[in-house]
């Protein structure tokens, strides 16, 4: 983690985005127009809630001005993500590899993408080998 990037939450890292020249007033008008996606009371709920950083990693305000050249982070928030309860079948482990090789159960989230813990096929192999 650099300087000015915030730490992960719930296991989470913050997303980033660049801020590009353009005709935006406040940050608010800029994500709620490059986030189509995102409703802007979600991106104005994560403002208030400390969610939104500039680059050397301060929590932006609801109504801050916009800076273009600039990077913010962001935690992503996903309600709908699916939660597995097991990993499936190990097909290949060797010591001497950084993963194991395996058979991932469809929807299956290999990492976590949302907010708060989430299952996901990692934490559930961890929790296998421990037992």
């Amino acid at each position: 983690m650099g300087p000015g990037v915030p730490p992960s939450l719930n296991g989470v890292t913050a997303s980033q985005v660049a801020l590009p020249p353009g005709p935006w007033v406040c940050l608010l008008d800029f994500l709620s127009e490059r986030f189509v996606h995102v409703p802007r009371d979600i991106w104005q709920a994560r403002l208030l809630r400390g969610r939104v950083f500039n680059e050397q990693g301060q929590a932006l305000a609801v109504d801050a001005a916009y800076q273009p050249h600039q990077r913010i982070h962001y935690y992503r928030e996903v309600d709908d993500e699916t939660i597995v309860e097991e990993a499936g079948q190990v097909l290949y482990q060797d010591d001497h590899l950084l993963g194991t090789l395996i058979d991932r159960r469809a929807r299956g989230v290999v990492h976590r993408r949302g907010r708060g813990p989430v299952t996901k096929v990692f934490d559930l192999l961890d929790r296998d080998r421990e037992q």
